[in-house]
């Protein structure tokens, strides 16, 4: 099973500076029901604030998404019950996923996650 799915804003989950349609609203609900979700993009917090955060449905796994703005360079995410940026805490939760991957793979994993 997949730990992570990533997508770009603009132009992937939804239009250009749009916000996310309701259909893809919902389909990016159900997919955080299964796993988390990334959404990387060039633009800042607000125009995530106003394109996805604001967009999901209520009930949502929201403490699955991780939203990356100014591409990549920052991390919010939902800690109780509100969106924070959380900085430090991205570089150590990606040191300690990238530890746990490593620690279940095959030697041959090691080496196509080396390459890539």
């Amino acid at each position: 099973m997949k730990w992570l799915i990533a997508f770009d804003l603009d132009g992937t989950l939804a239009e250009s500076k749009r916000p996310l349609s309701e259909d893809m609203a919902a389909i990016l609900a159900r997919l955080l029901a299964i796993t988390d979700v990334a959404v990387i993009s060039g633009g800042d917090w607000p125009q995530f604030e106003k394109q996805i955060a604001s967009r999901l449905p209520a009930g949502v796994a929201l403490d699955r998404l991780w939203l990356m703005p100014t591409t990549g360079t920052k991390l919010y995410r939902f800690i109780n019950g509100a969106w924070l940026r959380t900085a430090e805490e991205y570089s150590a939760t990606l040191a300690v996923a990238a530890r746990n991957r490593m620690g279940s793979c095959s030697q041959t994993d090691h080496l196509s996650a080396r390459i890539s």
